[in-house]
């Protein structure tokens, strides 16, 4: 249809939404499991290499080797970039066309209008809201990398502390079996000396056995965490690590070491005061939050096209015409929808804080209960000594004291995934 075709600004417009969607989808998307990807810089064990020695890994090395490595980076760049070359097309297409529409030329014996006000509306779309979508497109993208690179972040922290956790319950395991074979030693002397009964040994060589596949499922469960690790940062099944030094203790979780006479108190007040430190409040993390997630910077620039294509057509269109009827529901839609997502982010946050709160107050609680178990043992074995008390009350005490560590252990792995969660809602990294 000659000079007006040209510079008909629609598919350009449908191209930065379409894009802007799948932004938003590449950065939801779930990493894909890789390995053998590369090492990081700083001595990361050769992928696949089959060797079982281990070595040292730091958190920071751990996230600085997944984000290197990640493929959903790799996406949202890709998607970024794309972005960004879509802005110059639009901005270049402006900036080509026409300050008025061309006239139609006139065909002999067809009367045809030199130029509709359709053609006034399409050429303001091409100047005005195609490089505004396109704009938007790039801001949608530009928060999806961030939004992935958070994303990547709190998977690896997760993996990370699940291995803390794990190797804490692996050592929690170990103190249990070292504790059941001391006390079959002593239910074996006893029983030598005729001061107990036979059944306080098979009693003992009972709860033995029992500890012994507990320590062999710990272990499994270790494994199976080390190989959760390489998955989240991408990198090859088979390699071993060992936490870092400062990093690998059930104390660099905030809590003492099972079998470790630290007090109870102290690592739960130490964690909460170096967590603090890094941490946002809740008033400014819903602040950062409003500001920086990815479904709400989304929400932000589809409200404001559909705003500037409401303003175009009311330049043409008089408030009865039905096309401009559309563009104005578009925009009540628009503001509904933000408004919507605003409310289920500032709910993500404050639950987010809420189980940060509720996993430090279980952190001290159970630190504590762990030093009225430990009490508790020592009084069973004293009386056990003394003739007393038999095997199965000192046997009750020793599962009561390792059930205590296993769960502080599984608390304080709680309390630094809550702590990642929360970061996590609140964008927090996200603003530069």
């Amino acid at each position: 249809m000659g000079e007006g075709r040209r510079w008909s600004g629609g598919g350009r417009a449908v191209c930065a939404l379409s894009l802007a969607v799948l932004v938003s989808v590449l950065a939801s998307a779930p990493a894909v499991a890789g390995g053998g990807l590369g090492a990081a810089a700083g001595g990361a064990p050769p992928a696949g290499g089959g060797t079982a020695a281990s070595f040292p890994l730091s958190l920071d090395s751990a996230v600085a080797l997944a984000l290197d490595s990640s493929p959903r980076l790799k996406a949202a760049e890709l998607a970024l970039s794309q972005a960004r070359t879509a802005l110059k097309m639009a901005e270049a297409a402006a900036d080509d066309a026409p300050e008025e529409p061309p006239e139609v030329p006139s065909i002999p014996g067809v009367p045809l209008p030199a130029v509709t006000v359709r053609d006034y509306i399409e050429l303001a779309r091409l100047k005005e809201l195609g490089p505004r979508q396109a704009r938007a497109a790039v801001a949608v993208a530009e928060a999806a990398l961030h939004t992935a690179e958070l994303g990547v972040r709190f998977e690896v922290e997760k993996a990370f502390y699940e291995l803390i956790k794990a190797k804490g319950l692996l050592d929690v395991a170990r103190l249990a079996l070292q504790r059941g074979e001391r006390q079959l030693d002593q239910a074996r002397a006893f029983l030598e000396a005729g001061t107990v009964a036979r059944t306080d040994l098979l009693a003992a060589e009972v709860a033995v056995a029992g500890l012994k596949a507990n320590l062999v499922t710990a272990d499994r469960l270790y494994r199976l965490a080390m190989m959760n690790l390489n998955r989240a940062m991408a990198y090859s099944l088979e390699a071993v690590w060992e936490p870092a030094e400062g990093e690998g203790e059930i104390g660099g979780l905030g809590v003492a070491a099972p079998g470790e006479g630290s007090g109870a108190e102290g690592g739960g007040t130490a964690a909460s005061g170096a967590e603090a430190a890094e941490q946002p409040n809740l008033g400014s993390a819903l602040a950062l939050a409003l500001q920086s997630r990815l479904e709400l910077i989304q929400a932000r620039e589809e409200l404001e096209c559909r705003r500037l294509d409401h303003d175009i057509l009311s330049r043409y269109y008089a408030s009865n015409v039905w096309e401009r009827r559309q563009a104005a529901y578009a925009v009540q839609s628009a503001e509904a929808s933000l408004r919507e997502k605003e409310l289920q982010v500032e709910f993500e946050v404050r639950s987010a804080w809420l189980s940060v709160d509720d996993a430090r107050q279980r952190v001290a609680l159970l630190n504590k209960a762990v030093e009225q178990a430990r009490e508790g043992l020592r009084l069973a074995e004293l009386r056990y000594a003394a003739g007393l008390a038999t095997s199965l009350e000192v046997l009750s005490a020793q599962v009561s004291l390792s059930q205590a560590e296993a769960q502080v252990v599984q608390a304080a792995c709680d309390l630094k995934v809550a702590l990642a969660a929360f970061r996590l809602a609140a964008a927090w990294g996200v603003a530069e």
